[in-house]
């Protein structure tokens, strides 16, 4: 523990590593000999933080740069005590020598509530505990909201916090699911800030300090996010499942058409892949700082979603605040077998497809633009329409506006056009197909006259066959037509046309 190792140092000055850091950094022996000559050049400087940039004078918890350094300490700090924490270490160090601070004052800083939702984590919830010890970040408290664990998680997590000189509060409750658990840890949060802290991921030591000097630079940023490491458990590198998520999820915000430091959520919003893979560019809870009065302000995780219940909540957000962009790997996410995302993809409940419903209907979405509601819409019917067959195809009727039939047929019809002929057998063998089908029947579709957009789809298509006089039209463009059976009575169009 950092902690502790400062009050057993014995030498003349403290270098304090990281195990973390030395992972992906290489320490150079000058780093000492460099920092020596300059505190010994510079007696008025008590800590210093160096790297392959060169000397940090005068850093503090405030200062990003500071983060990506190893950090060089007098002996003398190191001489309070063995219950010396981290923050204390900083508070004496920017101390003048009448003991007045004057760059860092801890008691100014944002207080963090860093909130661990548990449930039977005990396997990896001291490791997760042990990455918010090393925090450079002073101002902290853990409250750790338990979903009604039946393993030895609570027990070793208070075990290992009592032996650390973090601020803590552990609230066991009977089963509330991972949004309401998460929204319980919230709602004992006393901080300006909220970070979440799954059981299983870890934070690398800079994190919420890098995080927080964004967050602060702007009172209507209402989230920060970082590209995040990808960590497979012991044992578990050569599982498909956790492979696949691994190759489709890395960096998963390079998916925005454009990313900036900090930037109003209403433009990532109108962002033309804002629904397109990877779905969630932000990221997991662990890689994400909220400020605390946005959470609440949009109410927080939806207890009735059962996936994308962060995502929801990272685009309610983004319809009302700022987000910023740390381009840093600051969070671990850990894969292993136990993990919910990994259980819904082999139970084939990898999307929520309510999530999409609610994007679509719900006022909380208002403000999205309707081409992006209709999508929604679309991927909701395809990937939902078991509920509209099985002998009950006319139900879809019954439970959907016409003016949404249209726009699920106009996706359908476009969506036809963009298939390669490769992909096509796969897609005609689909749900796709059955929600083609579906629609082709549909009575009340079959009577009502074209809106405009649907006239020029119609019309384009019946223009390109007779101007290119084909000797045999694309299956793409007859599966397309075939939508528009009133519209389109020509001779070559015969229901189901088959695909060689």
């Amino acid at each position: 523990m950092l902690n502790q190792a400062i009050g057993y140092s014995q030498g003349d000055y403290i270098f304090l590593l990281n195990n973390l850091l030395i992972e992906h950094r290489q320490i150079s022996s000058s780093y000492i000999s460099q920092g020596i000559d300059y505190l010994n050049q510079h007696p008025e400087i008590n800590l210093i933080g160096i790297d392959a940039t060169g000397i940090h004078p005068s850093v503090t918890p405030a200062h990003s740069s500071i983060f990506n350094s190893h950090f060089l300490f007098w002996r003398s700090l190191g001489s309070i005590g063995s219950n010396l924490h981290l923050s204390e270490v900083f508070r004496a160090s920017t101390a003048e020598p009448n003991g007045d601070t004057t760059t860092f004052h801890i008691e100014e800083l944002p207080l963090v509530s860093l909130c661990i939702p548990t449930y039977n984590g005990e396997l990896f919830i001291q490791a997760a505990l042990a990455s918010i010890v090393t925090q450079t970040y002073p101002q902290l408290e853990v409250i750790i909201s338990d979903d009604g664990s039946g393993d030895r998680t609570l027990v070793r997590a208070e075990n290992f916090l009592m032996q650390s000189n973090l601020k803590f509060s552990i609230h066991p409750h009977p089963c509330y699911g991972i949004a309401g658990n998460c929204n319980h840890a919230a709602s004992k949060a006393q901080g300006k800030y909220i970070k979440f802290l799954f059981q299983d991921d870890l934070l690398r030591p800079n994190c919420i300090a890098a995080l927080v000097t964004l967050a602060e630079e702007d009172e209507e940023i209402g989230l920060v996010f970082s590209d995040r490491e990808m960590l497979f458990s012991s044992g578990s590198e050569t599982d498909p499942d956790l492979q696949t998520i691994y190759r489709d999820f890395q960096r998963v915000y390079q998916g925005w058409t454009t990313l900036d430091r900090i930037q109003p959520g209403s433009e990532l919003l109108k962002d033309p892949q804002l629904l397109h893979h990877p779905i969630n560019k932000i990221g997991e809870p662990s890689t994400v700082l909220l400020r605390r009065s946005a959470f609440w302000q949009v109410g927080g995780f939806d207890p009735r979603l059962n996936q994308l219940v962060d995502l929801d909540l990272w685009l309610r957000i983004l319809t009302r605040f700022k987000a910023g962009f740390v381009d840093q790997v600051l969070s671990g996410f850990r894969l292993h077998p136990q993990q919910k995302t990994y259980q819904n993809i082999r139970n084939q409940m990898a999307t929520d497809w309510n999530f999409y419903w609610k994007v679509y209907h719900h006022s909380d979405y208002d403000s999205l633009q309707p081409d992006f509601r209709y999508q929604a819409l679309w991927i909701y019917t395809v990937n939902f329409i078991g509920a509209y067959i099985r002998g009950q195809e006319t139900s879809i009727s019954q439970r959907m506006p016409l003016e949404h039939l249209r726009r699920i047929r106009f996706w359908v019809a476009r969506d036809w056009l963009k298939c390669s002929d490769q992909n096509l057998q796969t897609l005609y063998d689909s749900d796709f197909r059955k929600v083609h089908r579906i629609l082709s029947r549909n009575k009340q579709l079959k009577t009502e006259p074209l809106m405009t957009f649907e006239e020029y789809h119609v019309n384009s298509l019946l223009q390109f066959v007779a101007q290119n006089q084909l000797k045999a039209i694309p299956a793409q463009i007859l599966l397309s037509l075939e939508l528009y059976p009133t519209q389109t009575s020509l001779p070559f169009l015969k229901p189901n046309p088959k695909i060689s």
